[in-house]
């Protein structure tokens, strides 16, 4: 959870400060002609809200594929018996920012999309693609790669993987949903902005910082089990790939004949 926070809890104070430069004009009673103004925990504003809804939403978006990847490669890391840093994976999972964003992309819209043929497809989706962060960063894929990897992982095991998946996520989605509209009930009653901000950031963030460790964990334990029992690996050669060159064994090379 504290990897999470240090990630999550500077994009929702960065959102609460950029939505709250840019509200409109001076702050009024309500009800506002001009300006701003706020009533039962609801903000009403006479300017654009372009810029607070792409601020909520891209920063959460970026934090949440930052928080994701960190949580996945500290948690493979430990179950393998190596040691690692908040920091080096960090940086670690920021080298495949790009790829990891339009994984997200993609895959978000196929699913948003098969939720209007009655969700089956959805949830087909959703179960095929659920270790497309773990291919990501661990085995550097690409986009494409990264999509298909994830679908043959899988496919012969969908039943299974549901069964393992259902339950958390829906734990999750239930936390990410439930914590901000709590907290949003307790601005229900205020007409003072920064409050109700604030309360928005907080839900925001508490309910991240509870949800993203599950959802990352059951994530990295299902692709895991994936490949050891597919592959026949030890889990220790899962990280062989992405461990430093100067920790790597030696390879003995040929001895000179004089």
């Amino acid at each position: 959870m504290a990897a999470v926070a240090l990630i999550v809890i500077p994009a929702q104070l960065a959102i609460f400060g950029i939505v709250r430069v840019s509200l409109a004009g001076p702050i009024q009673p309500y009800p506002c002609a001009i300006g701003t103004c706020a009533q039962n925990g609801t903000i009403y504003t006479t300017g654009s809200v372009v810029g607070p809804v792409i601020a909520i939403v891209g920063l959460s978006f970026i934090a949440a594929i930052l928080a994701m990847g960190t949580v996945s490669r500290m948690l493979v890391e430990a179950y393998t018996g190596h040691t690692t840093s908040f920091t080096e994976s960090l940086a670690f999972v920021g080298k495949h920012l790009l790829s990891l964003v339009a994984v997200a992309i993609l895959t978000g819209l196929a699913i948003v999309l098969s939720i209007f043929a009655l969700f089956l497809p959805a949830i087909f989706l959703t179960v095929c693609w659920c270790v497309v962060v773990p291919v990501v960063v661990f085995e550097n894929k690409g986009v494409f790669g990264s999509i298909g990897r994830s679908l043959s992982l899988v496919l012969d095991q969908w039943f299974q993987v549901f069964a393992a998946l259902i339950l958390p996520l829906l734990i999750a989605i239930g936390i990410i949903v439930g914590v901000p509209a709590a907290l949003g009930g307790l601005a229900s009653s205020s007409s003072n902005i920064t409050a109700i901000l604030l309360l928005s950031a907080a839900g925001r963030a508490i309910g991240t910082i509870l949800a993203y460790p599950l959802i990352a964990a059951i994530t990295t334990v299902i692709y895991v089990k994936l490949r050891v029992r597919k592959e026949n690996l030890d889990p220790a050669q899962l990280t062989q790939a992405w461990a430093p060159e100067e920790t790597q064994p030696a390879t003995a090379g040929p001895i000179a004949r004089s």
